[in-house]
């Protein structure tokens, strides 16, 4: 199997709750103490697969982090190998400005004109200039951008143009992105470097919305109902959530429609997908309590006037 591979990953979380556990579904801190010289670092193991701080560790919280380290490692050796790559073609255009300063400086040594030998090139280098000079732009632009700028790593989900994309290869004039519908798109660098780019793996946990509209008579009871229950879910699922959600009354359209915000905080940012699971679970729960409630809506009736055609 390859050391780098989720089944890898899988394997090797198992391995580690069997040894740890004490005849129990779940693991605490004092099932660490023993494999640690410090309390202190025992108590950091543990936080660290402890992700929704709940005091305990189950069976999937201890495999999603091993993966998600395993993830994090392979997009490591990834990111290491493109900058190697990258640092490599850079050393080139160096070694070529270096070359030709050392030509200069061995002119001036033995007693040559440089500057004469220079004004002879000089028709060349306009020459070249005109040809190569955008291209060495547009190379300076893309090292400020790699370097300096910096927006993200491979593995990295960004968000760039409104479109949601995985860094698949960073490359010295541009970077390959991997889209959800299974595309590879090559954006160049210097282009980048003018866009909004939003980096989920380097997002701290993040939240959303979900947008419900209910009959402009629904009574203020059954919405606090609703947000009561909603709640309950919530402080069921505290791997998945932090605090209670957001109820927020949006609008209030023409006496026909109340709309409501419903606020998730996740504990987690929208790197590793499981936002999407997390939601749809969350909207179901929200659909069911919506018709116990009996929570409605319908558009309201508009007034038919049957008039006479004209003869």
């Amino acid at each position: 199997i390859d050391m780098n591979s989720n089944q890898y990953a899988g394997r090797l979380a198992r391995k580690l709750f069997s040894a740890l556990n004490n005849d129990r579904d779940y693991l605490v801190v004092d099932d660490f103490l023993p494999f640690f010289d410090k309390e202190e670092d025992a108590i950091k193991a543990f936080e660290f697969f402890d992700k929704d701080g709940n005091g305990d560790i189950s069976k999937r919280e201890m495999r999603d982090r091993i993966m998600l380290v395993y993830k994090e490692r392979r997009s490591l050796i990834n990111a290491l190998s493109d900058m190697s790559q990258v640092v490599g073609k850079l050393d080139l255009f160096m070694t070529a400005f270096a070359l030709l300063v050392i030509v200069i400086i061995a002119l001036l040594v033995f007693g040559l004109d440089a500057l004469k030998s220079l004004a002879t090139m000089g028709t060349l280098f306009v020459g070249w200039s005109f040809v190569f000079g955008n291209t060495f732009k547009t190379v300076f632009e893309c090292i400020i951008f790699l370097f300096q700028v910096h927006a993200y790593d491979v593995g990295d989900v960004v968000v760039i143009a409104a479109e949601t994309m995985t860094v698949s290869k960073i490359r010295l004039l541009s970077t390959v992105f991997f889209k959800g519908d299974g595309t590879y798109t090559v954006y160049p660098n210097n282009q980048l470097a003018t866009q909004k780019i939003q980096n989920m793996r380097r997002s701290k946990p993040q939240s959303e919305s979900i947008v419900v509209a209910f009959d402009f008579h629904t009574p203020q009871e059954k919405l606090n109902a609703l947000q009561d229950r909603m709640n309950e879910y919530v402080d069921e699922h505290p791997r998945d959530f932090s605090g209670p959600i957001g109820f927020t009354l949006d609008l209030l359209e023409n006496v026909n429609r109340i709309q409501l915000g419903i606020g998730l905080n996740y504990k987690s940012n929208f790197q590793d997908g499981r936002r999407f699971g997390i939601k749809n679970s969350f909207a179901f729960a929200l659909r069911q309590a919506i018709c116990d409630l009996d929570l409605r809506y319908s558009n309201t009736l508009q007034p038919v006037a049957m008039v006479q055609s004209p003869p």
